[in-house]
């Protein structure tokens, strides 16, 4: 499958490209093969007059057998042989031992056998777990609904087979025998709870080889199957540690009626995969918008919403390396919902490429989240502090909801000073610090005027002194 004559992607891999991978000699009889994938050969591996020994073969889509075994007794353990019209053929003087392997979806047998020598063949998956159909009456098997055994003369020996496949191919997801983008797809469904993965899954998804299925165990695979990259973590390929938070920042706002989650890139460090579980209160909380970003260029991103949880994971190939949005997130509120004393979000799970950052960002969503809840049932402006002052006073103020403030400060003459507040705000305690180093001294007004989003105005006054 290789581009070896450049012609780009018009190379499209076929069946009998190629000869075979030959082992011939009894004077070899020492030879061990381990960790080999062979396809599209017409016959994929061909051993005549060797006993070498196998594990963890791959052979796969041979255009007549996939392995060919002739007057040879190798040991096949281990391994994975699939898609060839023949899986495995003996004839000659051949006593082959094949064990512990997945022998399936081979479209005429999973093993012929021309040999009046026997074959041992047993505790292997056959593609069903009613094990191989076989008509021979010396070892009938008529109900077996996977790959079939032909016998000449010989005999093979296949019971007792495995009901299930046996063995781990890293990043083989679905168990196809074929690393693909699907197998990725499967990993980020797994993480937002759409589909279930067996033992045997999680294990071929860890391509990372630390325990966890996480979204940049699907980033690998897509930059496996686009050729990115030979390897993966778990087989031995290094991985260069980052450092934790460098250029990834968090930003939370909103108002009464959404609320924004923003996880931004600075565009300095790649980003290969992410992650997010969110905690919400679904009574509060009707809707979770996931806004477009820059990432959506680059990654793959699935997401789904259970009572009260809300999962989103993301994977690509080709990272990306623009500052901008990696995830933005909008909570809408229910306007008929009291959002005080609730607990409206917070982050059960953050990972950004391999590093889990949950610890790290947790605090900062709660803390968000409590800012929200604990508002005032009514508007107010505080006295400043400290009062007298020199040379900066701090002016606090209260709003049970969100509206259009103006903060302005005066002089005995009722000159306006200073315009310190002119802007939107939300719901909730704020104040405004006012540094007075340039004004002289005395005694000064600061006016408050409201106008929320319904129509309520507030306003209000407060004297303060400055000595200096």
């Amino acid at each position: 499958g290789g581009d070896t004559n450049a012609d780009s992607t018009a190379t499209v891999p076929e069946p009998d490209d190629w000869r075979n991978l030959r082992l011939y000699g009894s004077s070899h009889n020492d030879s061990y093969m381990a960790n080999v994938i062979i396809r599209y050969a017409r016959w994929n591996l061909d051993i005549r007059d060797n006993d070498i020994v196998i594990d963890s073969l791959f052979s796969a889509h041979a255009n007549s057998r996939g392995v060919y075994i002739s007057d040879a007794s190798p040991t096949i353990n281990n391994s994975e042989i699939h898609s060839n019209p023949v899986g495995i053929y003996v004839r000659g003087d051949s006593s082959p031992v094949i064990r512990f392997s997945n022998i399936r979806d081979n479209q005429t047998a999973g093993l012929q056998s021309l040999t009046s020598t026997p074959i041992t063949a047993v505790n292997n998956y056959w593609g069903h777990e009613s094990g191989p159909f076989v008509e021979d009456s010396r070892a009938l098997n008529l109900s077996g609904q996977g790959d079939a055994i032909t016998m000449s003369s010989g005999f093979v020996e296949y019971d007792p087979w495995l009901t299930d496949r046996t063995g781990i191919l890293l990043g083989d997801v679905s168990e196809s025998g074929m690393i693909s983008a699907f197998d990725a797809s499967l990993i980020l469904q797994y993480l937002v709870g759409l589909v279930d993965l067996t033992g045997s899954q999680r294990q071929a998804a860890d391509v990372m080889g630390t325990g966890t299925v996480t979204a940049m165990d699907a980033s690998f695979i897509l930059q496996f199957v686009v050729g990115n990259i030979s390897g993966f973590p778990g087989m031995g390929r290094r991985v260069i540690e980052q450092d934790l938070l460098a250029g990834l920042t968090m930003h939370l706002e909103g108002n009464e009626a959404f609320y924004d989650l923003i996880i931004e890139l600075d565009g300095e460090r790649p980003a290969w995969a992410t992650e997010l579980i969110l905690d919400f209160d679904p009574v509060a909380i009707t809707e979770i918008e996931r806004l477009d970003t820059p990432a959506d260029e680059k990654l793959t991103f699935v997401s789904n919403r259970t009572d009260g949880q809300y999962l989103l994971a993301g994977a690509t190939a080709d990272p990306l390396t623009q500052a901008g949005n990696l995830i933005h997130l909008r909570m809408h509120f229910d306007a008929e919902v009291d959002l005080r004393g609730r607990q409206l979000f917070s982050l059960e799970h953050f990972r950004f490429n391999e590093h889990d950052l949950t610890s790290l960002l947790e605090a900062s969503v709660t803390s968000a989240s409590d800012e929200l809840t604990n508002l005032p049932d009514e508007f107010a402006l505080g006295s400043n502090y400290p009062n007298p002052f020199n040379p900066s006073t701090t002016i606090p103020y209260q709003l049970p909801v969100e509206g259009q403030v103006t903060l302005t400060l005066y002089n005995l003459l009722g000159q306006r000073v200073e315009t310190l507040v002119q802007e939107q705000q939300r719901a909730g305690f704020h104040q405004a610090v006012w540094d007075a180093s340039r004004h002289a001294s005395g005694t000064y007004i600061y006016r408050i005027e409201v106008q929320s989003n319904g129509g309520e105005t507030f306003r209000d006054i407060g004297k303060m002194i400055l000595i200096k």
